[in-house]
């Protein structure tokens, strides 16, 4: 099969990227101490024979060694609407049943079951299903990644055209590549956005920034494009409301600690029980 234009790896580039948006995030919402930051050298424990189980490539192993991560030492911190990401530092991977398992949650089961994502693809989530929040999976070769389960919103045409704030994805169509109608590869990539890996974490800053995405707290993240629930309705909007009046999207007057206490106060007052 054919492959679309490659956006190019830099590998120092990549951990920028990622090691910038946790720290949006940590002037968001984010706990400070919930980052970990990677000692010189890389992660210790991630090395070739660590991570063997994984069964994916030099690039990727690299990767992960020298890449910040959020802890996971019990708490379910997530970095997106519904989704935590990976930490490979705290993820074992040396046995093929443990990386199997591993790559159950940061990759979609059935693809990982039909072995149809390259060892050079790595997915930066952990997630049950895509039903809510979906995958994140970094493409080390053609220096994208693609969002399984992305929101209609972000990708369809009518969207981006009404909303110029948007940066339009790279969409693996008949357009930019040719498909064996029988690869599943090529299903996955076809129904999954890609971004080159930098203006990926553009994406969803700019979704935080206009409040489509909203913390209600250091950490849970929710979104305006899933379904609110029963007695939930307008919640969104009150914890937007909390946000801007404490200044956001305007960094320097964005007062961090008053926002989410205030946040957590609306919503006890307003729907007691629901979220807290």
């Amino acid at each position: 099969m054919s492959q679309p234009t490659t956006y190019i790896f830099y590998h120092d580039e990549c951990v920028a990227a990622i090691s910038d948006y946790y720290d949006f995030l940590t002037s968001l919402y984010l706990d400070e101490s919930s980052v970990l930051r990677p000692p010189p050298g890389g992660w210790s424990e991630i090395t070739p024979e660590t991570m063997h189980g994984l069964g994916k490539s030099d690039t990727v192993i690299n990767l992960l060694r020298h890449l910040p991560y959020i802890r996971t030492d019990g708490e379910r911190i997530q970095a997106a609407p519904w989704v935590e990401f990976a930490n490979w530092a705290d993820t074992p991977c040396a046995s093929d049943e443990d990386g199997e398992n591993a790559r159950i949650c940061s990759e979609p089961p059935e693809y990982v079951e039909s072995d149809s994502i390259p060892a050079h693809v790595i997915g930066l989530t952990a997630c049950e299903s895509a039903e809510l929040g979906g995958y994140f999976l970094l493409d080390t070769e053609l220096g994208v990644v693609h969002w399984v389960g992305c929101y209609g919103e972000l990708k369809d045409e009518q969207s981006l055209d009404d909303d110029s704030t948007l940066i339009r994805p790279i969409l693996f169509d008949e357009d930019t590549a040719t498909w064996d109608e029988d690869d599943e590869e090529a299903e996955w990539r076809g129904d999954s956005p890609a971004w080159p890996v930098a203006e990926f974490f553009e994406v969803l800053k700019g979704q935080f920034r206009k409040l489509s995405f909203v913390a209600l707290d250091c950490m849970r993240v929710q979104d305006i494009y899933t379904p609110s629930g029963p007695g939930k309705d307008g919640y969104i909007e009150t914890v937007q409301g909390v946000y801007r009046q404490h200044g956001w999207p305007d960094v320097d007057r964005y007062r961090k600690s008053d926002c989410l206490q205030a946040v957590e106060d609306a919503l006890q007052e307003r729907y007691p029980g629901e979220f807290f």
